[in-house]
């Protein structure tokens, strides 16, 4: 059984930063992002270890293509890093409908989603990583949709961290 790593937003920021990190905690490193080119550049940089999944986790079909990877083979989930989000710094109403919904599809059904799809190929001492924010603490005037998100990501995962805690898996918002 391959103990494996899913790194969510790998192209950049945090996400590429745990790339490195992990890099000698597993046999692989699911990198998944949209952006093909610079998961391209995290295979050049640490070869075979890293697996490029060019997604975009916004869109909710992407959910079952990683469902169906992990699948194919016997993996342990050892370690799943949710560091793909975003957010606009703008009035309310600066942005339309699709943008406001794809914040949250992105930094909070997306962080929901791959974390089920992954749970179910945990097992004890695997760790799920949830990025949230220091403005999951107030209210974000200018960043409300962002900062909104962010407090989901923080108390669902405090919420996670007990319900795992039988199993021996941890859940940690950073």
């Amino acid at each position: 059984m391959k103990n494996i790593a899913i790194v969510t937003g790998a192209s950049g920021g945090l996400g590429r930063e745990f790339v490195a990190l992990l890099e000698s905690e597993v046999d692989e490193i699911w990198t998944i992002a949209r952006n093909c080119a610079k998961l391209d550049e995290l295979y050049a940089e640490y070869g075979k270890k890293v697996v490029p999944v060019c997604l975009d986790l916004s869109e909710r079909d992407s959910f079952g293509k990683v469902d169906a990877m992990l699948d194919k083979d016997e993996y342990n989930v050892r370690w799943l890093v949710n560091a793909a989000g975003y957010g606009k710094f703008c009035a309310y109403d600066d942005i339309d409908v699709a943008q406001s919904l794809n914040i949250i599809d992105l930094n909070v059904n997306a962080l929901v989603a791959i974390g089920l799809i992954a749970l179910k190929h945990m097992t004890k001492g695997s760790r799920i990583v949830n990025i949230a924010s220091i403005s999951a603490f107030q209210p974000l005037p200018y960043m409300n949709i962002y900062a909104s998100t962010k407090a989901f990501v923080r108390n669902y995962t405090r919420a996670l961290n007990v319900e795992l805690k039988p199993r021996g898996i941890t859940a940690t918002a950073v």
